[in-house]
């Protein structure tokens, strides 16, 4: 046990022992912090200092490498999976975290693997990515605000473990609360939330946008809606999605297969969301320039992030919605079993009186 200080042994009396063991318990868990904190400083694990950057171009220069030597490798597909599972992360964050770990499953912050029940190994490898930041500068009057880009540390999933704290029943792969597995249950919902983004969100313009909107809204409407039904939600998403990247980007005018290419691209990164059969992306990048991939190819990257990221959400909150009614529906309905059986046991007690 730790050895409490005077202050501590003389306010024992007035305490009570309840608080007694509250104040050993605290500083026993102060001492192990700190035994914690010195072995991670030892393994240069944890950075206890924010490492601020002072040239972000290196970064920005580094990540354009990384997106050329996946198209150069044919690992084209593995980037556009890591944008349906690393949704919380910018296209160039990504694109970092694939350079340090290019098989990472799933990756999350210490803080966002403790809000899903898991914690971070202390011999995990920590991979960097870049954040920003606002500092203040000055002294009142004077004071101005500033951005900055700090050094960011993400985990995989291999390096973390379920805590035994947690109140979850989830398994020891668990990756995140709106699993596929739990959204799939669903597919009304994600047809729903498909066919609200498309007149809500979707910029997409022209005669085959409405027509497109038209058949989301056919397919929502349906009395029976499965698994198919997704597929083909998600195969029209992409079209408005294409469609809406190529409005954003105008040098994909000048590369017409690209055009093509990114309306796989939204399809895989749909799927890969929902885990479902992707799509092969056939890509020709060798009659392609380095200098032509990034000012096409790569600058479709972030509008094709934003579109899908904003469709995944929209489909998890319809799916979540959906989930909350059954919940509540299979509630009344017990509520409704449970009065039948005890009328049945006792039928005087709801007003029919004695004979």
């Amino acid at each position: 046990m730790s050895v409490l200080s005077e202050d501590y042994t003389a306010s024992f009396s007035r305490l009570g022992a309840t608080r007694y063991r509250h104040i050993v318990k605290a500083q026993h868990l102060k001492n192990k912090s700190k035994k914690l904190l010195n072995l991670l400083k030892k393994e240069k694990i944890y950075e206890v200092k924010m490492v601020i950057i002072d040239d972000i171009n290196k970064y920005y220069e580094e990540s354009d490498k990384t997106f050329l030597s996946l198209i150069r490798n044919n690992k084209f597909e593995k980037l556009l999976g890591a944008m349906g599972r690393f949704g919380i992360f910018g296209v160039k964050n990504i694109l970092l975290i694939l350079n340090q770990d290019e098989n990472a499953s799933y990756v999350n912050s210490s803080r966002g693997w403790n809000f899903n029940g898991r914690y971070v190994m202390p011999t995990a490898n920590a991979i960097r990515i870049v954040k920003k930041e606002s500092a203040k500068e000055g002294v009142d009057e004077d004071e101005k605000e500033t951005s900055r880009y700090v050094i960011g540390l993400v985990y995989d999933h291999k390096w973390t473990k379920k805590a035994a704290y947690s109140s979850r029943k989830d398994d020891d792969d668990f990756t995140h609360v709106f699993s596929a597995e739990r959204i799939l249950k669903f597919p009304k919902g994600l047809v729903q939330g498909i066919s609200e983004w498309a007149e809500k969100n979707s910029r997409a313009k022209g005669t085959e946008s409405i027509l497109v909107r038209s058949d989301l809204n056919t397919l929502r409407n349906e009395s029976d809606i499965g698994l198919p039904e997704v597929k083909k939600g998600i195969d029209l998403a992409s079209i408005l999605i294409s469609m809406e990247v190529c409005d954003r980007t105008p040098s994909l005018s000048r590369y017409p297969e690209l055009r093509y290419i990114v309306q796989l691209a939204a399809k895989y990164i749909l799927s890969e969301r929902l885990e479902l059969e992707r799509p092969k992306i056939n890509f020709e990048h060798d009659k392609y320039s380095d200098f032509e991939l990034k000012e096409g190819l790569l600058k479709a990257l972030y509008p094709l992030r934003t579109c899908t990221q904003r469709v995944m959400r929209q489909m998890e909150v319809r799916a979540y919605n959906h989930e909350i009614n059954d919940h509540f529906e299979k509630m009344r309905r017990q509520q409704i079993e449970d009065n039948a059986t005890v009328s049945a046991k006792n039928p005087h007690r709801d007003g029919g009186g004695y004979l």
